[in-house]
């Protein structure tokens, strides 16, 4: 009888532990303390922007038992270790320093000890260097887009290659002049030569003839 009621004691704490294990506030809570389920809790967001910043946010959590807030900011145009200032609504909250990558944050937590002033939405955030303003922003239930990320700006592409200028066509061998033809065998012009052929009479008779000489084209 005792070992059964043992089973069912230990069944009773491990169905127990996968409740608080599935909670939803069961992750959070272990971080960052007791910050209730998600319909306790309220959330205001902040974006910041200025002359002095590229990407800031200001960012409020409340519950019935805690109050948080978060102010960050990033791409700063002042010099490593300035000391900036935190206002809501005007009043001083607290004070944080530019790292050596140009980034800032401050934190203030009620579970901390800190003193969190209470925000509502329509209030204001404000990042000073002294008196000068580098940064502000309105609070509301809606979260900032997600800045885009900086990295190196796009390198102009890459020109296609130029290579030589078009190389003039080698012209065609050109070799040895030609040579003139010889010329077809000139042959002597074709004529013909006449001579009158004359002699002494025989018996009374005197001959006479005539000589030709021909010649043809074809040797």
């Amino acid at each position: 009888m005792r070992n059964h009621r043992t089973q069912l004691l230990l069944v009773v704490m491990l169905a127990g532990m996968m409740l608080w294990l599935t909670s939803p506030s069961s992750s959070e809570a272990g971080a960052n303390g007791s910050w209730g389920t998600l319909s306790d809790e309220t959330r205001y967001y902040a974006g910041l922007s200025g002359s002095g910043v590229g990407n800031g946010v200001a960012e409020y959590r409340e519950t019935s038992s805690r109050r948080r807030l978060d102010v960050s900011a990033s791409s700063i145009t002042l010099a490593s270790g300035t000391v900036l200032s935190v206002r809501v609504n005007g009043n001083a909250v607290g004070n944080m320093t530019v790292d050596s990558f140009a980034n800032a944050s401050l934190s203030l937590d009620t579970n901390n000890g800190n003193t969190v002033p209470t925000i509502a939405v329509g209030n204001t955030v404000q990042v000073l260097q002294g008196t000068t303003v580098v940064a502000s922003g309105t609070f509301s239930t809606t979260p900032p887009p997600s800045p885009s990320p900086g990295g190196s700006p796009g390198a102009s592409p890459s020109p296609s290659p130029s290579g030589s200028p078009g190389a003039t066509p080698s012209p065609s061998p050109s070799g040895s002049p030609g040579a003139t033809p010889s010329p077809s065998p000139s042959s002597t012009p074709g004529g013909e030569l006449t001579a009158p052929l004359t002699g002494p009479a025989i018996g009374g008779i005197t001959p006479t003839g005539r000589g030709k000489y021909e010649t043809s084209g074809i040797p």
